[in-house]
C-alpha cells in the first residue's frame, strides 16, 4: 500500500509540474495577444493551442518558449531552499525538485518541438530567415534524437530500466517530430498565415532587401523575417536595379509558380 502511494505522489507531483509549465506558456502567450483555445497534457510535456501562431512571431516564440523551463528551473530552486529552511517534508519535496529539473531540463533541449529548439529557431530567424532556422535546428534535433536512443539503451542495460526506456521514447519522439515532410508543412503554412495576417494589420514594421535577379523566390523567403514586410530591389550582375517585388507579390508567385523560379521573372520597375 505504502509503495502504491509513493507511485502515486510521484505521478501527482510530475503531473503538477507539467502543468505549471503549460500554464507559464499559456502566460506569456496571453500577454502576446496569443489567446488559448485548448490544452493537451502529454507524458513528454504538453501542447497548448492558440488564436494565431507563435511561429509568425519570433520575439513572442522565444519568450513564450522559455518561460516553461524557467518556472520550472525556479520552482526546483525555490523548493531546495524550502528543504533547507526545514519547512517542507523532504522526501516529498525533493520528488518535486526532481519532477521540476526533468521536465525544465529536457524540454530545453534544442530540437523541435520542445521549448529548446523553439527558442532557438526563434532566436535564428531574425538572422536566417523562418524556413532556414527551422531546418537548422531539426538537423540539430535529429542528431540529437540519433543520440538519446542508445544512450536509453546503454541505462536501461545498468538496470535503469524506466530511465532508459524514457530516453528511447524522447528519441523516438524527437526524430518523428524533426522529418523535412512536417517542416516543409509548417514553412508552407507560415508562409500563407502571413498573407492572412497582412489585411489585418493596418501597420507593419518593414525592410528593404537587395537581390539578384537569378536568385530563386524560394531562397529569398527562406531569409525573410516572418513578422517584417520586406520590399525587394533586384539588381542585375552590373549592380544596378531592374525592379522591385514586394513580399506579398513574392509570396503569390510561390503560391502560383512554385519555389523555383528566378526572381527577375516576377519584378517590374516602380
Amino acid at each position: 500500500m505504502y509503495g502504491c502511494c509513493g507511485q502515486l505522489s510521484l505521478l501527482v507531483l510530475y503531473l503538477a509540474a507539467l502543468i505549471t509549465h503549460e500554464l507559464s506558456h499559456v502566460f506569456f502567450a496571453d500577454l502576446f495577444c496569443f489567446r488559448l483555445t485548448g490544452l493537451e497534457i502529454l507524458p513528454f510535456g504538453g501542447v497548448i493551442h492558440l488564436q494565431g501562431s507563435l511561429e509568425e512571431e519570433p520575439g513572442a516564440e522565444f519568450v513564450t518558449a522559455l518561460a516553461g523551463p524557467v518556472n520550472n528551473l525556479c520552482l526546483a530552486g525555490v523548493t531546495v531552499l524550502c528543504i533547507t529552511a526545514g519547512v517542507v517534508p523532504v522526501a516529498l519535496a525533493g520528488h518535486f525538485v526532481q519532477a521540476n529539473l526533468t521536465v525544465g531540463l529536457f524540454n530545453l533541449l534544442p530540437a523541435l518541438p520542445l521549448d529548446g529548439g523553439r527558442a532557438l529557431r526563434a532566436f535564428l530567424t531574425r538572422r536566417r530567415g523562418f524556413q532556414q532556422a527551422t531546418y537548422f535546428v531539426s538537423n540539430l534535433g535529429r542528431r540529437l534524437a540519433v543520440l538519446l536512443v542508445p544512450l536509453g539503451v546503454v541505462v536501461f542495460s545498468q538496470g535503469a530500466a524506466l530511465v532508459g526506456g524514457a530516453l528511447c521514447l524522447a528519441g523516438g519522439f524527437l526524430f518523428s517530430r524533426n522529418q523535412p515532410g512536417p517542416l516543409a508543412w509548417r514553412t508552407w503554412r507560415q508562409l500563407v498565415g502571413k498573407r492572412r495576417r497582412w489585411y489585418k494589420r493596418g501597420l507593419w514594421a518593414g525592410d528593404i532587401v537587395m537581390v539578384t535577379d537569378d536568385i530563386l523566390l524560394g531562397e529569398v523567403a527562406r531569409r525573410l523575417a516572418p513578422d517584417r514586410f520586406h520590399i525587394l530591389y533586384v539588381l542585375d550582375r552590373t549592380g544596378h536595379i531592374v525592379g522591385i517585388v514586394t513580399e506579398h507579390e513574392l509570396n503569390a508567385a510561390i503560391l502560383e509558380r512554385g519555389p523555383d523560379v528566378p526572381v527577375a521573372a516576377i519584378c517590374h520597375v516602380g
